[in-house]
């Protein structure tokens, strides 16, 4: 019976491609780093909104689209809906953690061998906590965009296109540095 797994040394397995599977791969500074400011501004997210919650009227603007609708219902939701925004934040967190825990099921822009696994392993557990303080970061602008929105709503449709594209451009701007590092230390 063929196996899933098949030893390369002790502590070394390999999947079905060959490439190694370490399950207790150190942390480098730089992933230590990224998880404590994503953690740092996931909670200064949710103190910040615990903080203006009490200073927010019962109904919020949540759509901030350009169209000449008159339905005003439909603009704005309860002020309980902002913490939606640090809910899908910490499940975004929790999610790339529980990705960078295994390395070896992601898809690579090499071919990885047992001589350059711990090196791509640990490059894309680094980009994967980049993405997530990123968009920790963006999340945490839109629920200070939203709160500034009570106040001034036609001054915060004018911020909400640069709080969502200035993430995207710099995710996709990560992902070419990402491809261009890891193909020059195959």
């Amino acid at each position: 019976m063929l196996s899933i797994y098949h030893d390369l040394a002790e502590d070394v397995k390999t999947d079905l491609l060959g490439r190694p599977i370490y399950r207790r791969l150190p942390l480098s500074l730089a992933e230590k780093f990224l998880i404590l400011l994503t953690f740092l501004v996931n909670v200064a997210h949710w103190v910040y909104l615990f903080a203006k919650t009490n200073h927010l009227p019962r109904f919020i603007p949540d759509d901030y689209a350009d169209d000449d609708d008159d339905d005003v219902e439909e603009k704005f939701g309860k002020n309980w809906k902002i913490f939606l925004v640090p809910a899908a934040a910490a499940l975004v967190s929790i999610g790339i953690s529980y990705i960078c825990k295994r390395p070896h099921e992601l898809n690579y822009f090499v071919r990885i061998t047992p001589l350059n696994a711990k090196h791509q392993y640990r490059y894309v557990r680094t980009f994967l906590r980049f993405v997530d303080l990123l968009i920790s970061i963006d999340l945490f602008c839109v629920s200070i965009l939203m709160i500034y929105g009570v106040r001034h709503p036609e001054k915060a449709r004018e911020f909400f296109p640069i709080v969502v594209l200035a993430p995207i451009i710099l995710i996709f701007l990560g992902m070419a540095v990402y491809y261009r590092c890891s193909k020059r230390k195959q």
